[in-house]
């Protein structure tokens, strides 16, 4: 048995098809009740201990309020569900004696980023500032996780980079909110002009969600955590949102106006690039570059 949090979501939506289709018997845990058919649910407030009868092989915990800039506006929300969640989860994969796989994010790196600073997996965490309140909640989520390793907790922790892919699982105004859905959406509804809080310079290794779901395929199947394992998930490419935006030009023939930087987060990292080789040793790699990524996500969009 697999457990999966955050079922109905964008990452663990299409995550729990694909164990599906490798043979895979999945439990979805969450508020929602709700995950692709044929999974087993058990509705549950991830705030609050949980109870699980029967033999589990690995939980993997994806549920969290994951929006950066969201995060600014309800900074409590985003402590209580990112964190309290976190221990629930630690202790019934400490009990199950089976393997915690926590997706964190890259943004744990901070607020610094420079364009030749590439960061690995054993950068001290602690002489990062958090660059939002949800890094903050990722930050401590990781460390409630070293503290379950020291009792005996085999776990795996993911810091994937910025991940795009939205409105194929979720037709919600919020999933337009992040910036290649955003831009992609407005573009093929000919919007005039699109506004960005954030600035054009701003540099970041676009991951398309199939790459995304595949490494977590791949630890689950290949990594052996002995206690703890980290890994950095990332597209192929470094990319500046201006960038991001030719390319799209290109593939749809948009002719719009641009603005940049009218609203940017407090604190926001102008670069924020990870090194991908430790996961690649287990045999994953990203199949899609920004171009191929784009491409197919504008080719799904047409035939929703």
């Amino acid at each position: 048995m697999i457990i999966v949090t955050g079922a109905s979501g964008f990452i663990g939506w299409s995550l729990t098809e694909e164990l599906f289709k490798k043979g895979y018997r999945v439990l979805a845990i969450g508020r929602s009740g709700k995950a692709p058919e044929g999974a087993e649910t058990l509705q549950q407030d991830l705030r609050k201990p949980l109870s699980f009868r029967g033999n589990v092989e690995a939980i993997i915990h994806l549920a969290a309020q994951a929006s950066a800039k969201k995060s600014f506006e309800e900074e409590w929300n985003t402590f209580e569900n990112n964190i309290l969640p976190v221990i629930n989860i630690a202790r019934l994969a400490l009990e199950k004696q089976a393997i915690l796989i926590l997706a964190s994010s890259a943004e744990v790196y901070g607020a610094t980023g420079q364009a030749h600073v590439i960061y690995n997996e054993e950068e001290c965490l602690t002489n990062r500032a958090p660059s939002s309140p949800y890094s903050l909640t990722k930050i401590v989520s990781e460390l409630i996780i070293y503290h379950y390793s020291l009792r005996g907790l085999r776990s795996i922790i993911m810091r994937p980079s910025n991940t795009y892919g939205r409105l194929l699982f979720d037709q919600s105004e919020q999933a337009k909110e992040y910036f290649i859905e955003k831009a992609i959406t407005s573009m093929l509804s000919n919007v005039q002009e699109l506004a960005f809080d954030g600035y054009g310079e701003s540099a970041r290794q676009w991951l398309y969600f199939p790459d995304h779901v595949s490494a977590y395929i791949t630890v689950l199947e290949k990594s052996e955590p002995q206690p703890l394992e980290i890994y950095n998930v990332a597209g192929p490419e470094v990319k500046t949102l201006k960038e991001v935006i030719s390319a799209l030009q290109h593939l749809t023939g948009w002719t719009g106006i641009v603005k940049w930087g009218l609203n940017p987060r407090p604190i926001d990292p102008n670069y924020l690039i990870v090194d991908i080789q430790k996961l690649s040793a287990l045999g994953w790699r990203p199949l899609y570059d920004l171009q191929k990524g784009l491409s197919d996500y504008l080719e799904r969009l047409r035939h929703i």
